[in-house]
């Protein structure tokens, strides 16, 4: 209940707004304000003034506005009127509770009455789904069928309170006739009767049938006039009735047919039915007739029409050998194809590139042209050649030098092991001298497996040169291989090499550390690391180091280390200190 409090048993009315008439018209009191109801503190804060003071006894005026003024609780008890205020419904309770049967569904009313008022809200509530449906018992038998009429059945359903029930009809039975038995027996001249009747209970319906006369028997008499579909007639006396009888027909004395063999007719065809008839030998006008199946073609041997050729597909004739038939079938036969003989070259083959080879049809004459595989020359010694962009000098039968990149803006740049020339494969045993001479662009270079020297000159002035990767295989660096390569680091040096030249690696200035797998050194040319300024650190195994050059290690780092075998380390010291390299300092 909406602004209503419960005080000592008693509902009383509240209005806990603020009666601000400034909502009417003209600023006056709107006429919709609860003067008569109020509950609220007297310090209780209204906009900027407390409850108490814009309500005081008497009515006040606030910012030009009159505020009518209540008691803080009225002693007036709340009266519910429903006819205007509408009923209030209690909590619903359920009563009246249906139970389900065989067709309906249970339910329940739920019900709530009025707090103020005998007024009572019922809605019936149906439980759906909670009917049981029926249970019926046995069929029984409520009218009996008879052979004619059908009876019929019925079954009733079993629950409690149901009176409900199904009927069924049972089909008629149907007469049960006994066996046909003579009433009335038949003579020579005159129909018997027979009469046969249903053998149920209570039925009376028979039925009646005739017997036909029974002719009379004549006794040594001759028929005459028999045909092959008409009985013949006799005269003389009846056995049975004793009656004379003259031409009177004899049942059963017809001759019937005395059929010749079947004989053709009407030919059948290939295609069309023929007729085949016999006839009887005792009327010549009767005859039977029937059908005879179409013989179907028979077809000879196939017979070439026109001859098929390498590439034109022949045909095949047969035709029916049945007279007059013109029947006749055509099937294609597949072209030979050609029978081309040996391939033979047509000598155009060039290094590195195959020649064609030519074979002819050994039927026709035509000629068809292919690549012949393997057939490409072999480059003579000195010959250059092209594989892969890559340039290459013939060294000899079975070995090239690589002579040169495929691009000298290239930044980077393999050498081989081997390449394919011709179909024949040509290890890379060399680097043919300045095939990378000059060139500013190179970082760095991979050398192939095969190749055993560097010869002089090789990479010169090749200032980007950052990174070398020597193959096994190498032997010998030439003199100035690598003269003035500045950007180049370090320098790793395999297990054969066994010399290395004069000025091979000077000036490199950015070189700091150089190693020399290799137990087989013997030679330094001079001045092969002169300049390379921060040169502090050098690997050598070899204990045949025979000969340094002058100056081998002019210009290098003042605390450069060398590390040679302990057995060495004094010898080498002199060596190294002969040649003018009297800072270097050699341990083991």
């Amino acid at each position: 209940m909406w602004n209503s409090v419960n005080l000592g048993g008693g509902w009383y009315g509240v209005d806990v707004t603020w009666n601000d008439p400034r909502g009417g018209k003209g600023g006056k009191v709107s006429g919709v304000e609860n003067t008569k109801y109020l509950l609220v503190g007297a310090d209780t804060v209204v906009g900027s003034m407390t409850y108490g003071q814009s309500h005081p006894e008497t009515n006040a005026l606030y910012e030009g506005y009159e505020f009518p003024n209540g008691p803080e609780l009225s002693s007036e008890k709340y009266v519910h009127d429903c006819s205007k205020m509408g009923h209030v419904l209690g909590e619903k309770t359920i009563q009246n509770e249906k139970n389900p049967s065989c067709e309906a569904n249970g339910g329940h009313d739920e019900v709530r009455v009025c707090k103020y008022c005998p007024y009572e809200e019922i809605n019936y509530v149906e439980e759906s789904g909670t009917a049981t449906g029926h249970d019926f018992g046995e069929w029984t038998v409520s009218k009996n069928a008879t052979c004619e009429a059908e009876g019929e059945e019925k079954r009733i359903c079993v629950n409690v309170g149901c009176t409900h029930s199904e009927a069924q009809k049972i089909n008629a039975l149907g007469h049960d006739m006994g066996e046909w038995k003579v009433v009335e027996p038949a003579t020579c001249t005159i129909a018997g009767k027979e009469q046969q009747r249903c053998m149920r209970s209570g039925c009376s319906y028979d039925m009646t049938r005739l017997v036909a006369a029974l002719g009379h028997k004549v006794q040594s008499g001759k028929v005459e006039g028999a045909t092959c579909t008409e009985d013949g007639t006799v005269s003389g006396v009846c056995s049975v009735c004793g009656a004379v009888v003259d031409n009177e027909v004899a049942p059963g004395t017809a001759l019937g047919h005395n059929w010749g063999a079947w004989r053709i007719a009407t030919a059948p065809t290939c295609t069309v039915s023929g007729v085949e008839e016999r006839t009887c030998s005792r009327d010549g006008s009767h005859r039977e007739t029937r059908a005879v199946r179409a013989t179907g073609h028979a077809v000879g041997a196939w017979k070439t029409a026109r001859v098929a050729t390498c590439t034109v597909p022949g045909a095949e004739v047969r035709r029916c050998a049945h007279a007059g038939c013109s029947h006749t079938e055509t099937r294609a036969v597949a072209a030979t194809g050609h029978a081309f003989g040996a391939y033979r070259p047509n000598g155009d083959a060039k290094v590195g590139v195959n020649g064609t080879e030519t074979a002819t049809c050994t039927k026709c004459g035509a000629r068809t042209t292919r690549t012949a595989a393997g057939s490409a020359l072999a480059p003579a010694k000195g010959q250059t050649v092209t594989v892969g962009g890559a340039s290459y000098t013939v060294a000899g039968t079975a070995a090239v030098a690589y002579a040169g990149p495929a691009s000298k803006a290239a930044a980077s740049a393999t050498v081989p092991a081997a390449v394919r020339v011709s179909g024949r494969t040509y290890k890379v045993t060399s680097i043919s001298p300045k095939a990378f001479a000059g060139n500013k662009k190179l970082k760095s270079v991979k050398i192939g497996a095969n190749v055993t020297a560097i010869p002089a000159g090789a990479f010169k002035g090749c200032t980007k040169l950052s990174k070398v990767t020597f193959g096994a295989a190498v032997k010998s660096i030439g003199s100035k291989a690598f003269y003035g390569c500045k950007s180049l680091k370090s320098v790793t040096l395999g297990a054969k090499v066994a010399s290395i030249g004069a000025s091979a690696f000077q000036n490199c200035a950015k070189l700091t550390k150089v190693t020399v797998k290799s137990a087989k050194l013997k030679t330094v040319g001079k001045s092969a690391f002169a300049g390379c300024k921060k040169l502090k650190s050098a690997s050598l195994k070899t204990t045949k180091l025979k000969s340094v050059g002058k100056n081998a290690l002019k210009g290098t780092a003042k605390k450069l280390v060398v590390k040679v075998p302990k057995s060495k380390v004094r010898a080498y010291q002199k060596l190294f200190k002969s040649k003018g390299s009297k800072t270097v300092r050699v341990t083991k």
